[in-house]
């Protein structure tokens, strides 16, 4: 099996590519009924540049429990980082939403919708410069076992759960060859731009993997103990009686975290978690904290084969 190339120093001409290319990470919100705050965890609020449209103020870091969407932050969770002599993995797992026109989804982020020409468009540049796709659970696997995947190797992740996945990125993902990893929202099935639950098995049957994004898409820094199970377990179990098999691998909502909310998700038995975040490389140490990069509609072919291609170490082309 081929091994990745060790990653080299950036030019400064790459790094300024790369800095246009990454896009603000986060995802489409919901409104929910307001869970009541634990006093062991105070209230967390984004800040404007993290939470679109938001007019909060900027996160502040509780002492007791600290809130994390930082770059590079770190925390040892048992069996969950790469052991002594385990190879450092650089495969680049790129984050999508929306995959339609704006008279489609004219509700959406603009930076969060990127057409299906251009969805096309993206993905035929990684496969035609020699790239393939995995899913996140196979990825891993991939790190379970120490085995990594062969060079070019990346993944698609898609995430909210809206039907555009389905009926519009499908298709194209297929064509190409490639698979990619589904991230639902469980309670929000079947509501108007959702996924409907067969929407789900379809999906699988297709050869991708449908994956945890909890049960309503809320911040779960702000949650602990039986709240924080609430919104993790029942979204498990109902892709499980959907699929047949529980899902593998979870997305933190808006990628919010805290060490409790990692240890969480590891306790429930999944084999890795993502968030989304510009990439260093580092980033690869904890399974349970696997860095993304949002693609946007100015994302252009040749900078995504560029990004893809900085991260695991490889020529462009």
């Amino acid at each position: 099996m081929a091994r990745l190339v060790p990653r080299t120093r950036q030019s400064g001409a790459m790094a300024a590519v790369l800095l246009i290319a990454l896009a603000v990470a986060g995802c489409h919100s919901v409104t929910t009924s307001p869970a009541p705050q634990l006093p062991s965890v105070p209230p967390v609020q984004r800040s404007a540049s993290n939470s679109p449209g938001s007019g909060a103020s900027v996160p502040s870091q509780p002492p007791s429990l600290p809130v994390a969407r930082v770059v590079g932050a770190r925390w040892p969770l048992a069996g969950s980082r790469r052991p002594a002599g385990a190879l450092v993995f650089h495969v680049p797992i790129f984050t999508y939403h929306r995959i339609a026109e704006a008279a489609e989804a004219p509700d959406a982020l603009p930076g969060l919708r990127v057409s299906p020409e251009i969805f096309d468009a993206q993905l035929t540049a990684l496969v035609e410069a020699g790239w393939h796709s995995i899913t996140v659970a196979q990825l891993a696997l991939d790190m379970e076992a120490n085995a990594p995947p062969p060079a070019r190797t990346f993944v698609v992740t898609i995430d909210d759960g809206y039907r555009d996945g389905l009926t519009n990125a499908l298709p194209i993902i297929r064509g190409l060859g490639l698979v990619a990893t589904f991230y639902v929202v469980t309670g929000r099935l079947g509501e108007p731009s959702e996924l409907r639950p067969g929407d789900l098995q379809t999906l699988a049957d297709a050869g991708m993997e449908i994956g945890d994004h909890t049960v309503r898409h809320v911040n779960l820094a702000h949650l602990s103990g039986p709240e924080l199970e609430a919104q993790i377990v029942p979204a498990e179990l109902a892709i499980q009686s959907i699929v047949g098999r529980r899902p593998a691998t979870f997305a933190y909502p808006f990628s919010w975290w805290n060490p409790g909310v990692v240890a969480a998700v590891e306790a429930a038995g999944f084999s890795a978690a993502v968030i989304n975040r510009p990439v260093g490389p580092t980033d690869w140490g904890n399974r349970f904290l696997l860095p993304r990069t949002e693609v946007s509609p100015a994302t252009t072919p040749a900078v995504l084969v560029a990004i893809a291609s900085s991260v695991a170490g490889v020529p462009a082309y």
